[in-house]
């Protein structure tokens, strides 16, 4: 239960976070030209963070596929973040969304990055039944 109330929230800071849609596009630069590049997203759970190598570790559920899959992506200075500042305050275990596109080598390159952390949801329930009271 705990599981889908973060990701519940990850949802609903993702629509309201105006930044990271699933129909945004985003460009990239080719000559003097611009092509539109469709923005994937995928959502799960933290599995590792590399700090050294500016990598995500994302474990999430493939339903096309109907398996468990992880997936790693990439932070650089342009990547935005919400419910973290930076990857040194990511962990293992947090709720995750990225927002990415691939770069010519086919990495995945984040756009945007938003976390929950299960503390910040029990925070948050504990201070409403106190403020019910």
């Amino acid at each position: 239960m705990k599981r889908i109330a973060g990701i519940a929230l990850v949802l609903v800071l993702t629509l309201s976070w105006g930044l990271v849609s699933c129909a945004e596009e985003g460009t990239k630069a080719s000559g003097n030209q611009q092509e539109p590049v469709a923005l994937e997203w995928v959502m799960g759970i933290v599995k590792s963070v590399d700090v050294k190598n500016n990598s995500i570790e994302v474990s999430y559920y493939d339903f096309e596929n109907d398996r468990d899959a992880t997936v790693v992506v990439y932070v650089n200075e342009n990547t935005e973040y919400l419910g973290s500042p930076s990857l040194k305050e990511i962990n293992p275990g947090d709720d995750i969304e990225v927002s990415y596109t691939y770069d010519d080598s086919g990495k995945r390159i984040a756009e945007a990055v938003i976390t929950a952390k299960f503390e910040d949801l029990e925070g948050k329930k504990e201070s409403s039944k106190e403020n019910k009271k």
